[in-house]
């Protein structure tokens, strides 16, 4: 690591300070334009954050821009952007700083009250509405509850980035063809577009309309990047550190040309990709970073012929870029903060995999990535390698060498399983190939679909209601199936049960499309369109507008593996041994089996999915085919349907903690299994391979994608045959249909250590989900659910 990249390092976890500096600009704005369409107004304000935000540049610091006015800052997230003096209050003691005068917060908030995407859902929704019910029940993960500390709950964030998105959709950028032809030549599009339209329909008035938001936007960018050029050349002219004020001197040069110009060199190409990655995608929790070793290999290997870089060099913008990105984090409300891990981030780079022609797509990059990681490891951004039958048995080891070394990261992600998801759905085999992931593991293609929304699902709730006749607290929202000892068979109280089953994703469905329909009316995103397909050609906005993947409805069900092991154990006590009815076991469930110990201990000592049992594990496989054809029964606002999702990203602990006992012996309020394919932590008790064996069991080929943890001792990965076996394990997994499969591989002992002393383990990392976090960082409750995963003495 060099010793600039040491210094910038060695500053990046400290807590950040939020800025209000986006905020007022949006404000202001939106205040003089009054009265405005909302697309020229978001339009506007984008462009005035572009010219009117505070620029800086650290010393060492060598890739121009930054996510927030303040250095290590965040900006508050306008469409979510309620921070009243409680949350700043909360907010200090808590650690955070604030950048701004508060007192001027305060009165902008009163003079123009944000408007934010639950807004939307909000104003179709009364009291009375069929979906109320549903929403307070938390089902759908977060509870919509009522007014504490008088506001709405949940409701205020900051995140880093210069957009004023509502960081909702998952989606990664055309990059490529971006930086192959420069903004200028996109503006010169927007251009040639509006001469040449007429108007015989109100669509084209308001294409036309769009298309000019484009250009101002994309504009916008560009007089960002002539700022900070501005800055370095004015910052050079006063220094007195030759070497530093050569790097300024060549900064300035760079961003007078890039984004404006096409990417001629790599440290071109990586400048260009992080002003669009800054200004156009971001803030966002959830994106897509993209195939960096394919993006930026062209010019890689163009300025290694011409001996113009070296790969310390290379290392050096791939360090400063995850130091970047690390500070592009997201702080929420003091609610959240207290539920949740509210710093997740799922930033992710994927590399390896294959071409566009099906040839293996590893490179010196992908190799430099993982070098880069293990120099500069952080828990942001997440790594994941695309496993294929050609990936190079050298990249893969160096990738779990990364792992064993506990940097809880890369993921890997089998393209066997994630190419037939996107053939079977009637993608062009050579687009499938060049396939991202954005948020955690979810697949979408760079510029050509989107996924909208991905909610949580908590579905052993479901079975928590329908046992309960339709009540849960008090709140009717299902349907009275009537006496629970009235079916005579299993198969009987399993169609009872599935046909409610469906009803409740019906209406998850329809609280999904509300989400949607909010952020395609509220808020349109220009910037963005401009690089997705046919943006600047159609003029329609990415979020309206057909894809050529179609997936923008995506629900992701938390708890499958739960529910299975319940109605297995429904199935084997109540209708096959006939050892109790199905109304007695409701009442021990009610009484969460206190007093009733005898009966849970028999539920707990059924066989459980994870241990390779063929009958409770096609019982896990029917529930995740039966939710899957559900979805794709769903009509989704775009015009298309549903897909299903399995990732929990931490969905499992405050959806296990609003979910009564469940037939499988689990007491009310306990943590569900974490991840898709996962077992209940603890109940795998045959080994790593039985696991693996019964996780290729659920039919993952239609599922956009399914999570899968895995816990190990150090002591497990020892040596290099340790790794080998690890290596074969994974390329089994994947030969067989499983999609993803992560580690954490860390003692025990620490992890219960930094329960005790968590300033002795500040860079303890561990994978979550889809995400990697600093153990230290989560919520209790997570910490217990991570430390409480089985811990796995040997590969096999």
């Amino acid at each position: 690591m060099r010793e600039n990249i040491k210094k910038l390092y060695a500053n990046m976890r400290k807590k950040p300070a939020v800025s209000m500096e986006t905020y007022r600009i949006i404000q202001e704005t939106y205040k003089a334009m009054t009265g405005q369409p909302m697309i020229k107004c978001r339009t506007e304000a984008f462009h005035n954050i572009m010219a009117q935000i505070p620029v800086f540049i650290e010393k060492g610091d060598i890739l121009a821009g930054n996510g927030a006015a303040c250095p290590n800052g965040l900006e508050i997230d306008y469409a979510n952007g309620i921070w009243d003096r409680y949350e700043i209050e909360a907010l200090k003691k808590d650690g955070y700083g604030f950048y701004g005068d508060e007192e001027e917060l305060f009165k902008l908030n009163e003079s123009v009250p944000p408007y934010g995407f639950s807004d939307g859902i909000a104003e179709v929704l009364s009291e009375d509405s069929f979906l109320m019910p549903f929403l307070r029940s938390g089902m759908a993960l977060v509870k919509w509850e009522g007014l504490k500390h008088g506001r709405q709950t949940l409701q205020c964030g900051a995140q880093g980035g210069l957009n004023l998105t509502p960081a909702q959709s998952l989606v990664c950028l055309d990059y490529e063809t971006a930086l192959k032809t420069g903004l200028r030549a996109m503006i010169e599009d927007c251009d040639r577009k509006m001469a040449g339209m007429i108007f015989e329909t109100a669509e084209e008035y308001d294409q036309y309309i769009y298309v000019k938001c484009m250009k101002r936007s994309l504009e916008g960018v560009c007089l960002y990047a002539r700022r900070m050029a501005d800055l370095a050349g004015s910052m050079a002219a006063g220094e007195a550190d030759e070497g530093w004020k050569g790097q300024l001197l060549q900064m300035e040069h760079i961003c007078r040309r890039v984004p404006e110009y096409p990417a001629r060199t790599f440290r071109e190409a990586v400048q260009m990709y992080w002003f669009i990655f800054l200004t156009v995608a971001c803030p966002n929790t959830a994106l897509g970073m993209g195939r960096l070793d394919q993006l930026f290999y062209p010019y890689y290997k163009k300025d290694k012929a011409e001996g113009r870089i070296t790969d310390e060099d290379v290392l050096e913008l791939f360090e400063l870029l995850r130091i970047k990105d690390y500070h592009l984090g997201t702080v929420q409300s003091k609610d959240n903060r207290d539920q949740t891990n509210g710093e997740a981030k799922w930033h992710n780079i994927v590399i390896g995999g294959v071409k566009s022609d099906g040839s293996d797509a590893a490179n010196p990059l992908s190799y430099l990535i993982l070098k880069a990681l293990q120099e500069c490891p952080g828990a942001h951004p997440t790594v994941t390698l695309r496993v294929a039958e050609s990936t190079p048995d050298d990249l893969l080891r160096l990738a779990l060498e990364c792992v064993r070394m506990g940097l809880s990261m890369p993921a890997f992600v089998g393209d066997k399983s994630y190419l037939a998801y996107l053939t079977m759905n009637g993608v062009d085999i050579k687009d499938a190939r060049d396939y991202v992931l954005t948020g955690c593991i979810d697949v979408n293609l760079p510029g050509k679909s989107r996924t909208m929304t991905a909610c949580m699902f908590v579905t052993p709730m479901c079975l928590d209601v329908f046992l309960g006749r339709g009540v849960k607290d008090g709140n009717v929202l299902g349907h009275d199936p009537g006496d629970l000892d009235q079916w005579k068979t299993y198969e009987e109280f399993e169609a009872a049960f599935k046909k409610e089953f469906k009803y409740f994703i019906f209406l998850m469905s329809q609280y999904c499309n509300l989400m949607i329909t909010s952020m395609q009316k509220n808020f349109p995103e220009p910037v963005k369109t401009a690089f997705m397909y046919r943006g600047i050609e159609d003029g329609v906005d990415y979020q309206i507008k057909p894809m050529p993947f179609e997936n923008a409805g995506v629900i992701c069900p938390v708890g499958l593996v739960n529910l299975g092991n319940a109605l297995y154990a429904v199935k084997k006590l109540v209708y096959e041994d006939h050892k109790i009815t199905l109304s007695q076991l409701k009442k021990a469930m009610d009484a969460d089996w206190k007093g009733y110990e005898d009966l849970q201990k028999m539920c707990l000592e059924l066989e459980k999915y994870g241990n390779d049992s063929d009958e409770v594990d096609q019982m896990v496989t029917d529930m995740y085919a039966c939710f899957d054809e559900y979805c794709h029964e769903m009509k989704c606002v775009t015009g298309t349907i549903y897909r299903s999702s399995a990732v929990s990203i931490f969905g499992h602990a405050p959806g296990g903690a609003m979910t009564g006992a469940t037939p499988d012996g689990r007491r009310a309020g306990e943590t569900l299994a974490d991840a898709g394919a996962s077992p209940m932590r603890g109940q795998d008790v045959n080994g790593p391979l039985a696991v693996i064996r019964s996780a290729i069991k659920i039919p993952q080929d239609s599922y956009q994608a399914v999570l899968f943890n895995m816990k190990f001792q150090p002591g497990a990965v020892r040596d290099d045959k340790d790794l080998a076996k690890l290596a074969a394990m994974i390329r089994t997994y994947f030969d067989h249909g499983g999609k993803h499969i992560q580690f954490n591989i860390v003692d025990e002992k620490e992890l219960t250590d930094a329960r005790i002393h968590p300033k002795d383990h500040e860079d303890l990392m561990v994978r979550v989900a889809g995400y990697s976090a600093y153990y230290v960082q989560l919520t209790t409750r997570l910490q217990d659910e991570i430390l409480a995963r089985t811990k796995n003495e040997a590969v096999c």
